[in-house]
């Protein structure tokens, strides 16, 4: 994210503590994720979280570049964390 940090500020006009919450909200996924993986590694097989996952993942990643809708984008930044933290 921070090579295009200035085009999300003039696109979406947003300023640096807007900007800064959008980047902390991929941590906040992980650690969120953390809360829940080491449980969900154990009630479900791992090919399925696995692929739960990379799909919602993927997801996450796609929408991302298609919206300008801040709160769009604070969803998008969290999933993309906690869906990182069953990697």
């Amino acid at each position: 994210m921070p090579a295009c940090t200035t085009d999300l500020m003039r696109d979406l006009k947003i300023g640096e503590l807007d900007l800064g919450f959008l980047g902390s909200l991929v941590y906040a996924g992980l650690l969120a994720g953390s809360v829940v993986a080491g449980l969900t590694f154990n009630k479900l097989p791992t090919k399925v979280i696995i692929t739960a996952a990379g799909i919602g993942n993927t997801i996450s990643l796609f929408i991302f570049p298609l919206t300008e809708n801040y709160i769009i984008l604070c969803i998008t930044r969290f999933f993309t964390g906690l869906f990182q933290e069953f990697f």
